[in-house]
């Protein structure tokens, strides 16, 4: 039996939640890695012009592995799980042998820590991880902080929307 090449994708990497654009049956809604973003541009012009085989299926993300620069930082963050409403980044903190994390919440307009008392729940550093915590998003179980948030900028907002 021929497998379809979104069965293929998963073999060849080993997970279901890795990936670009949303392709049918594929309920996670991550993007695949080998998706350029002329790629993501083209499917969101034709979302608008409505000439898109399926509106739902193309579901626009930041692409994992993508380097966002946040203002106020030299370090860049590294886009480890996406989806239309959160960013999940971290950096590494070398002083530390550690990492530093943030989530972008583009509804609300911030970044922060999780609200969770003893931290996330997984790593945002691996890709596992970040599934995790982006499904806890999700469903509401761990949101981004309201104590602390920072407002996400013009061009922080830029780096994080798809070009239409």
């Amino acid at each position: 039996m021929k497998k379809s090449a979104t069965e293929r994708a998963v073999a060849a990497v080993g997970h279901r939640w890795i990936g670009g654009f949303r392709t049918r049956g594929y309920k996670t809604g991550l993007t695949y890695p080998h998706s350029s973003k002329r790629q993501q541009a083209r499917y969101a012009r034709q979302i608008a012009a409505g000439t898109a085989a399926d509106e739902e299926c193309w579901r626009m993300t930041v692409a994992v592995g993508t380097k966002i620069r946040m203002e106020g930082e030299r370090q860049r963050y590294t886009v480890t799980a996406s989806d239309e409403r959160y960013v999940l980044m971290w950096k590494p903190f070398n002083a530390r042998r550690t990492y530093l994390y943030t989530i972008a919440d583009l509804e609300r307009g911030v970044r922060g820590r999780c609200n969770l008392i003893f931290g996330p729940a997984a790593d945002f550093n691996t890709l596992e991880g970040a599934a995790e915590n982006l499904r806890m998003l999700q469903t509401g179980e761990q949101d981004v902080t309201y104590r602390n948030p920072l407002p996400l900028t013009d061009s922080e907002i830029a780096q994080l929307r798809p070009v239409v």
